[in-house]
């Protein structure tokens, strides 16, 4: 026996950086969060699924507003939010801008740039969530 035996769990060390650690890989496939991986594949669940409208992605190429995978599972999870005070159309606050989402849907209707929000109107929402980022 060395002399580390009585430390170490049955089995043996399971991994060089932290030998006493759990398979982290294993922790992570059972829907409690995405794996390193999944992250930097971009293959994240958002806080349920968003759906950009034909009229948003237009809005998007044109002001050239580009969302990553993180950004996108913010905003799913600020429509979670919305969805749990009760809220159906809201408006999410974020540093590219606004937008305006159908949250039964789960559906970005419309898209305002940060450079226009200033003397913008926005009519029929019933919920606003600002979103760090």
């Amino acid at each position: 026996m060395s002399r580390f035996g009585p430390l170490l769990p049955p089995g043996g060390p399971r991994s060089i950086v932290d030998p006493t650690a759990v398979d982290r890989a294993d922790r992570t496939r059972d829907g409690k969060g995405p794996s390193f991986d999944d992250i930097l594949a971009g293959r994240l669940e958002a806080g349920g699924r968003v759906t950009l409208s034909a009229h948003a992605q237009q809005t998007l190429a044109a002001e050239r507003i580009e969302l990553t995978p993180i950004e996108l599972d913010r905003l799913g999870r600020a429509m979670d939010r919305i969805a749990e005070a009760g809220g159906r159309e809201g408006l999410l606050v974020t540093d590219k801008g606004a937008f305006a989402v159908s949250v039964p849907d789960r559906t970005v209707v419309s898209v305002t740039a940060a450079d226009q929000m200033r003397d913008t109107v926005f009519t029929r929402i019933d919920s606003a969530v600002l979103v760090d980022g």
